[in-house]
């Protein structure tokens, strides 16, 4: 059947792209499996017809809404009743009106077993037909809707621990600082110094901390949870109630003394032919005879000789004046007889008035025992039926309940879990950071006293320098000079390699922070999925709730004027 509308509305909810038949088929079958077999006659279909004593196919027993036998519902029965109610020496027979049900290896039996004279159907719910015409449309669409968002929370979560594509920086290779002598041709003594490198710092021995990252529990759908109640469904509604049989209507028969009326046609000189009779040609001379003076169907005939023939006008509105006198006395004479005909049919009408009249007092006080018991049979079924119905409904409201306290139990322990793992993601984060600090703190402090120490070297070599130089010319001097400028020229590319790799340590740092960051966002973008597929699997049953308690007033509403009616 059409989904059509459904699919669009589920699109347009969710945002996916496709809505997933499977999830819309799930959700048909949902609300077939909710709301009772009853309220659902506008879906119900029927099998193809057994007429050789074989069984029907059908596997799916929880969607049969009724199983006849030549238009008699047959009772379900056991499997291990079936040979007592194929025995007609059992007190369980079936019979023909009362016959029976059974399921056997995926089949539907009937006892008596059916043949060509009496046919039997399987009656049962078609889930498909709860599509875009459906009133129950909205269950379907608000149910799917729930599965694509806890599908789409489900994707957002991967199923390993984070991992990060970040990749920490290497630390810089340091180049130890050389004092090249100018040459030996020099009066006073070379000066003797050592530099400090990195490598050899005292300070910070270790190396750059490392992200430990944290797991995520393992989630549970919520199909193979389990609260610990009981979550027992009430299956299809049935009523073991027997309606009365019908009460029998005594027949009855009277007879009316009076004839009914006949009306008669006035007649003029005895004659009894219609004014709408044919013309008669006229006989003897030119105007006819006396015999045709008195008939009536000549008179026209004169008119038309009057007019036509001698072209005597005069002449003609006398006999037209004759015509009219002689028509406004079978007239009179017409009313005359209808009305002896309306006073006969007033008598006639009364003695049937009267006859019926004391036919329905005898039909009465023949049926109004009769009457009495069957409206008191109809009131216990009434009762038994209300009964039974109330029963059922307090048992699916109980079902209902313990559904929606094993899901909020679900979603409770799935959103736990997802808080302890956001937990452990900060407290691994915070970690690493205050082991960065320490680290980058105890490179700065390194570098510190590296270039401290540098620096005394460095003045130390400048003034043993200036007693060199005090001692040679400038030759000497430049010779010197380019010795210090090549010293000063790898101190600087160390100290450039250090300030690359601490900015190198705060980009993966940033990165790191980027990319957690990212992973909480889908972890919030799947709570709020999660949540959304709470919210609208409520409103499905919501949906299905409100469709069976206003179907259920009508039902009722509906018994009750029956019951009036017959009362």
């Amino acid at each position: 059947m059409a989904t059509t509308n459904i699919e669009l509305d589920i699109e347009n909810i969710t945002g996916v792209s496709d809505a997933n038949d499977q999830f819309i088929i799930s959700a048909q079958k949902f609300v077939v499996s909710s709301v009772p077999k009853n309220l659902l006659h506008f879906a119900q279909k029927a099998s193809s017809a057994s007429t050789d004593g074989s069984a029907i196919s059908f596997s799916v027993n929880d969607s049969i809404t009724d199983v006849q036998r030549n238009g008699y519902s047959c009772k379900e029965i056991s499997m291990s009743e079936a040979i007592w109610a194929l025995d007609s020496t059992s007190l369980k027979y079936a019979t023909a009106k009362h016959p029976s049900w059974y399921h056997k290896q995926g089949a539907v039996h009937f006892a008596p077993v059916t043949d060509g004279s009496n046919a039997g159907y399987v009656f049962y719910v078609d889930y498909s037909l709860i599509d875009d015409n459906s009133d129950l449309r909205n269950a379907v669409v608000f149910h799917a809707a729930s599965s694509e968002f806890t599908k789409l929370s489900s994707a957002q979560i991967p199923t390993s621990a984070i991992s990060f594509n970040s990749i920490p920086p290497d630390a810089p290779n340091i180049s130890t600082v050389n004092y090249g002598s100018p040459g030996s041709d020099i009066d006073a003594t070379s000066p003797t110094f050592t530099t400090s490198t990195l490598a050899s710092s005292s300070v910070y021995t270790g190396s750059a901390p490392t992200y430990t990252k944290p797991t995520i529990a393992t989630r549970t759908a919520f199909s193979s949870y389990s609260s610990g109640l009981s979550e027992t469904d009430p299956g299809v509604f049935s009523t073991t109630a027997v309606p009365p049989d019908t009460t029998t209507v005594p027949d009855f028969s009277f007879t009316v003394s009076t004839s009914l009326p006949t009306y008669s046609s006035p007649t003029v000189g005895g004659a009894s032919e219609s004014l709408t009779a044919a013309m008669t040609a006229l006989t003897g001379d030119a105007y006819g005879t006396d015999a045709d003076f008195l008939d009536f169907s000549k008179w026209f005939t004169v008119v038309g000789e009057f007019i036509e023939d001698e072209e005597d006008n005069e002449l003609a509105a006398v006999q037209l004046n004759k015509i009219s006198t002689y028509i406004s006395a079978y007239s009179q004479s017409m009313q005359d007889n209808l009305n002896s005909f309306n006073t006969e049919l007033q008598k006639f009408q009364a003695d049937l008035q009267k006859e019926l009249q004391e036919a329905q007092f005898e039909q009465q006080a023949e049926h109004q025992s009769q009457l009495q018991k069957y409206q008191a049979e109809v009131g216990a079924y009434s009762a038994d039926v209300n009964r039974e119905v109330q029963e059922y409904q307090q048992k699916l409201s109980q079902y209902q309940n313990e559904l929606n306290i094993s899901f909020q139990a679900w979603s409770k322990t799935e959103s736990d879990n997802i808080a302890v793992f956001q937990a452990d993601i900060s407290n691994e984060l915070n970690e690493y950071n205050k082991e960065l600090v320490l680290y980058q703190t105890a490179v700065q402090e390194s570098m510190q006293e590296i270039q401290v120490a540098n620096q005394v070297n460095i003045a130390q070599a400048q003034a043993d320098l200036q007693v060199a130089i005090s001692n040679k010319d400038r030759s000497q001097q430049r010779l010197l000079q380019n010795a210090v400028n090549n010293m000063q020229e790898i101190i600087n590319n160390n100290n450039s390699l250090v300030q690359k790799y601490q900015a190198e340590v705060s980009g993966f740092s940033a990165e790191v922070n980027k990319e957690i960051q990212e992973y909480q966002t889908k972890l919030q973008i799947s709570q709020r999925y999660g949540m959304d597929a709470e919210k609208y699997y409520k409103w499905a049953q919501s949906e299905i709730t409100t469709y069976i308690q206003n179907n259920s007033k009508m039902i009722s509403a509906m018994m009750s004027s029956k019951a009036s009616q017959k009362q």
